[in-house]
């Protein structure tokens, strides 16, 4: 039995579609947006805040040294020039220092250079991005 050549093309179009269909499925799940560059990349170990002038507040990351970092472990002061955000959907949303806290996967980046004192990176903090905060 032969078809006639517009049934031929319309079964060619609907298998063509179908492939285009399956194919898009199998991306359904976006990748996900990379993160801002960073000078260390770690998880929260100490948030403490303090009565002085000079700085209202510190903490400590601890993390290793990774290809997209330039420091590890760091002592990290907080200022009023200082910004935090979580990292949302693959977009920085506004946070706070309060929603800072031990247990937090962040990013930093220093204000200024750091200095190394006995292998601990010490640098003042102008952006604070929050990656995940402790399961509770």
């Amino acid at each position: 039995m032969t078809y006639p050549h517009g049934a031929c093309m319309t079964r060619r179009l609907l298998l063509l579609a179908a492939l285009a269909f399956v194919i898009a499925a199998d991306k359904a799940d976006p990748e996900p947006a990379k993160l801002p560059r960073a000078d260390t990349r770690g998880t929260v170990t100490d948030v403490q805040k303090t009565d002085s002038f000079a700085e209202f507040a510190w903490f400590h990351v601890e993390a290793k040294k990774g290809p997209d970092t330039k420091h590890g472990s760091a002592r990290l002061t907080v200022g009023a020039a200082t910004r935090f955000y979580r990292w949302k959907g693959g977009k920085k949303v506004e946070a706070s220092f309060e929603d800072l806290a031990k247990g937090c996967k962040v990013q930093v980046l220093f204000a200024g250079e750091a200095k190394v004192v006995d292998t601990l990176t010490h640098a003042s903090a102008i952006e604070v991005l929050i990656l995940e905060s402790p399961k509770k």
